[in-house]
């Protein structure tokens, strides 16, 4: 794997993420929509782009080996997030290109707290879509953003955990270690088709990332596209039609 692609690379855990992917040797293609935002190391290719109008993102695949989706955006969650991941694999082509989502922890919560629902359910909405591309991914749920002590540092994984108090209570993880996390995602066997939950505990700052994604089971193939022990919060039968219908075409075409 030589060239990636960053989707929300000016956003705070993006930025740590090209960082990191330009520190471990790799090419990387930054989409940005304003390019006053793009202040990256000369060797960053900027494609400038939107992610909720899809005729700005043609050719943003091009030549690129590994996509990692960083964006979030709880204002229009379903144009920024759903939407765009959709654009990008429909780009592919079904060209086999290693996927890395992050998402969120609240993804598998059927909650009823404006905060967090309709982002959350976006997001599990998007975490279907990589499912049924049938491309290898790999799904991370981060926790709470830079919530972790000090001493914290120590990366665990979760898979279909539920017993959220929806506060930064339920754990944290540095933005830092997040994106490290990510872009050895890309190329690590064992973290291959499998969707985590990703905190820090007390501990050392966590080195052998191939050890820690072998804690985690690999997601089976699912009628709903959802990961290995998530539960059924949101049925996909109550999903928007027009939602139901990218899983089947994406699914097909792929």
């Amino acid at each position: 794997m030589k060239k990636i692609l960053v989707v929300g690379a000016t956003g705070s855990i993006g930025q740590h993420v090209v960082a990191e992917a330009l520190k471990q040797g790799y090419q990387v293609r930054a989409l940005v929509r304003n390019p006053n935002k793009a202040r990256f190391d000369d060797r960053v290719e900027i494609f400038i782009g939107d992610l909720t109008r899809a005729e700005t993102l043609k050719g943003i695949t091009d030549g690129v080996d590994g996509i990692i989706f960083t964006q979030g955006n709880y204002a229009d969650p379903e144009h920024v997030d759903y939407q765009g991941v959709r654009t990008i694999i429909n780009l592919l082509n079904g060209r086999r290109t290693k996927l890395v989502l992050m998402s969120t922890i609240y993804s598998i919560l059927a909650v009823n707290d404006q905060r967090f629902d309709n982002g959350c359910a976006w997001k599990r909405r998007t975490e279907r879509l990589v499912r049924a591309s049938k491309q290898p991914y790999t799904i991370v749920r981060p926790s709470w953003f830079d919530c972790n002590k000090a001493d914290e540092q120590r990366l665990f994984i979760t898979q279909g955990r539920t017993d959220y108090t929806l506060s930064a209570n339920d754990g944290g993880v540095s933005r830092r270690q997040l994106a490290e996390t990510l872009v050895q995602a890309l190329t690590i066997p064992e973290a291959e088709h499998k969707t985590i939950e990703l905190f820090a505990e007390k501990g050392e700052y966590t080195t052998d990332f191939y050890g820690l994604f072998a804690t985690a089971i690999a997601d089976i193939p699912k009628a709903n596209f959802d990961g290995i022990n998530d539960s059924d919060s949101r049925p996909v039968i109550s999903e928007p039609q027009y939602v139901i219908q990218d899983l089947q075409k994406i699914s097909e075409h792929n």
